[in-house]
């Protein structure tokens, strides 16, 4: 675990007018330095990543796309060796529909 870790995320959805039932949010994290196995015999590397979320509702409807690692910044979520380090997803586009009953 990082000594220091920070999420802050926030969403707007528009409720009258034309643009009535768009969402548009936005979140940066940041992971400080850790260990990278549990002897701490290396550590990951510090990183901020930065999201971003446009949706849409219409009655039930919902839709969504959600960008992650906006700035495409290598970052690495978890080790276990030296040799065995798994980095984090690239910038990535997720899209999602959902009805509500």
């Amino acid at each position: 675990m990082p000594e220091h870790a920070a999420n802050l995320w926030t969403r707007y959805t528009f409720q009258g007018g034309p643009l009535k039932g768009l969402s548009l949010g936005g979140g940066v994290s940041y992971v400080g330095e850790r260990p990278g196995d549990l002897l701490d015999s290396y550590r990951l590397p510090e990183y901020v990543r930065f999201d971003a979320l446009i949706g849409y509702r219409f009655r039930q409807f919902q839709a969504a796309l959600n960008f992650q690692n906006l700035t495409n910044t290598t970052h690495y979520v978890s080790g276990g060796s030296r040799t065995a380090i798994f980095p984090g997803p690239p910038f990535s586009v997720v899209g999602s529909i959902a009805i509500a009953y």
